[in-house]
């Protein structure tokens, strides 16, 4: 899910019979709200999950909110002689929709692109979207390639090591060819792409359904910072020896009074969740097995509404 400037909910996932769509939802917050589907040709479907080792998916939205891009990543083991080789192959499609007309503004796949096995992809603060790879053989090769939008049109390859450092320490990015690093990302540079998230300076909240040690602390906070959520869950090992789950919940707190205001169950659910402060209210949106999605307006004097 992803949340744009205007309001607009995008929703990136697989349909039931395979396919996949990005759904766009207006007004999710009221009694009626606006949805729209947009079918997106030319992914990975259920029927090739067996060969697959690996399949990622991401939407990114423009900082400006113009532009959504779906991303669907697979990895699957190259054979040879049909024997797995120690090399893995990798291929993403990347669909930009444009936010607005809610149409297909362009669709392309990397396989012609000479990445490494891992990827990722990200978006510069300028609105600039980019994949990183890097070599599953070796830490020491990868390399960053640009795309501008929404033609997709690819920018010069950035090619960089990382620098050795302590297990307390930050790696640093360096150029192996400093010239085209410096223009694969203009106008950000290769370091301020990979500029650690600052630590959270918020601790010591507190639950009050559950004992201390079950209760989580906070690892995502509204933008305003006046709510904060963390997962709390229990497991066990049964006496055959399997990993049992006793519970699993996302809990809200207020960073006020840094105490729970609620929680919601989540035992059985595969879900993905969302915080967002928009129009002056505060919101924790949960979408629950890719088709429902449920609104709850986080307050400080109430529980979970």
């Amino acid at each position: 899910m992803a949340l744009s400037t205007s309001g607009d909910l995008f929703v990136f996932s697989s349909t039931p019979n395979g396919n996949w769509e990005l759904s766009r939802i207006r007004n999710w917050s009221g009694a009626v709200p606006d949805i729209s589907h947009l079918q997106l040709p030319g992914y990975f479907t259920r029927h090739d999950h067996h060969k697959f080792v690996k399949f990622d998916v991401q939407l990114l939205l423009t900082p400006d909110g113009r532009y959504a891009i779906c991303i669907g990543s697979a990895e699957w083991a190259k054979t040879i002689r049909s024997k797995h080789a120690d090399k893995s192959l990798s291929e993403s499609v990347i669909t930009v929709v444009h936010a607005q007309n809610f149409k297909i503004e362009q669709s392309r796949q990397t396989g012609d692109l000479g990445l490494f096995e891992q990827q990722r992809f990200g978006m510069t603060s300028g609105g600039r979207l980019f994949v990183d790879s890097m070599a599953r053989s070796s830490q020491a090769e990868r390399a960053l390639i640009p795309f501008d939008l929404p033609s997709l049109q690819v920018g010069r390859r950035c090619e960089y090591k990382l620098a050795d450092s302590k297990p307390d320490e930050n790696t640093e990015p360096i150029p192996v060819t400093i010239e085209s690093c410096a223009q694969a990302l203009n106008p950000s540079s290769l370091e301020q792409v990979f500029l650690p998230v600052p630590p959270l300076a918020l601790s010591g909240f507190s639950c009050d359904k559950v004992p201390e040690r079950f209760c989580p602390q906070p690892d995502h906070f509204t933008q305003n910072q006046r709510f904060g959520i963390g997962i709390r869950a229990e497991s066990h090992f049964s006496i055959l020896g399997d990993w049992v789950w006793r519970g699993r919940a996302v809990v809200a707190f207020s960073t006020r009074t840094r105490s729970e205001i609620g929680e919601i169950d989540l035992m059985f659910d595969s879900f993905e969740m969302l915080l967002s402060s928009f129009a002056g209210k505060n919101y924790l949106l949960i979408l629950r097995h890719d088709s429902d999605l449920a609104v709850y307006e986080l307050l400080e004097d109430a529980n979970l509404s």
